[in-house]
């Protein structure tokens, strides 16, 4: 075993040079982290492994996050979380129940389709990503509910929220803009990212442990992705599976279904009233000036807060910070912490740096 482990890392190490692109702008702002989940939440999962059809909604897994006070709660409308691409509902284990407490409000954290332990399908596009959040919905009897959803999943909520805003109350939107993705993550840093996890796969023993396996894994990405947090995102999606090691999430609908995921249309031109913050890292790049000219054509009510010192992944850079901001959003704080909406129509949005 410790010969074939080392010929694997020796392989590792001549792999990495040779498949991976010199310039990866994404993965050092790639920072999300895998937490210990609350004590008081619930974990549901459904069946994965089943084929939907075309226009199939599929049922999501999710985990229900339940503030303090249970009977505030009730009257408020809850919360869901949504995650980005590659990612999954226990990435948000240390922050959806934060927002539950804090905001005093029922979280509920789901695994979109071909994600975490939501049900796989060969198709995968924000039309299907919302009906399958409208069944959520509808099985728990929810009118109206809030939204904080970051990369991939900020974009299914301004979807969400452009096609049917009489639902949506308050909208957080993580670290995207609604009509803008930094080219070179759609150009070089997606496509490396499902190349390397299809790699990694092919380096792994079925004889290995899932620890060795990620031990493996993890060298693998080292050589690019320097920050173990952010190997760590993709390596919570690493399983054993009966002959061999897979990912959690469905990698070939994924790469399949890429361009559909990433496309610059998929609000068809559509905007919504909504009140919605923009919560964006100031190291990043998914929301510049160009991402700017959008918010104020698409989302007339948006607020852009600018977190110093963080990267895409905003959330686990400084949770406090941020659960504080979506506290104060959802509460609508006249404290000093949001000037009044109407500042907000102005002809540029607005925009708040907080350290």
């Amino acid at each position: 075993m410790a010969a074939t482990r080392g010929f694997l890392l020796s392989r590792v190490l001549w792999m990495s040079r040779s498949l991976l692109p010199e310039f990866i702008p994404a993965a050092s702002r790639a920072d999300i982290g895998r937490a210990t989940a609350s004590e008081s939440c619930h974990r549901h999962s459904s069946v994965r492994r089943r084929c939907h059809g075309r226009d199939e909604a599929v049922r999501l897994a999710y985990t229900h996050y339940k503030p303090d006070d249970t009977a505030k709660s009730t009257t408020l409308p809850p919360i869901i979380v949504l995650h980005g691409l590659f990612g999954c509902r226990r990435n948000w284990d240390a922050v959806s129940p934060a927002v539950a407490r804090a905001t005093g409000r029922n979280v509920f954290a789901v695994d979109l389709r071909n994600h975490g332990d939501s049900p796989h399908s060969d198709h995968m596009d924000y039309p299907l990503m919302r009906a399958d959040l409208e069944l959520f919905f509808r099985d728990r009897g929810f009118s109206r509910v809030s939204f904080v959803g970051h990369s991939m999943g900020g974009r299914v909520a301004m979807s969400f929220a452009v096609n049917t805003p009489d639902v949506v109350e308050r909208l957080v939107v993580v670290d995207i803009a609604p009509s803008y993705l930094p080219p070179a993550l759609t150009a070089q840093w997606l496509p490396w990212q499902i190349q390397a996890m299809e790699t990694i796969l092919w380096l792994l023993s079925p004889h290995m442990s899932l620890d060795q396996a990620r031990q493996v894994a993890d060298q693998f990405l080292s050589s690019q992705i320097t920050k173990p947090y952010v190997r760590e995102f993709l390596l919570t999606n690493l399983r054993k599976g009966p002959r061999m090691f897979e990912w959690q999430l469905n990698l070939k609908a994924i790469k399949q279904n890429l361009k559909t995921v990433t496309a610059l249309d998929y609000l068809d031109n559509g905007g919504s009233d909504v009140d919605t913050l923009f919560i964006s890292g100031e190291d990043s790049i998914y929301i510049h000036a160009e991402g700017h000219e959008a918010l104020k054509q698409s989302f007339p009510n948006a607020r852009i807060v600018a977190i110093k010192g963080t990267s895409h992944f905003v959330y686990k850079d400084k949770p406090e910070e941020f659960v504080n901001l979506v506290r104060d959003f959802m509460s609508e704080a006249s404290s000093g912490v949001f000037e009044e909406k109407e500042e907000f129509r102005a002809e540029e949005p607005k925009i708040r740096h907080v350290p």
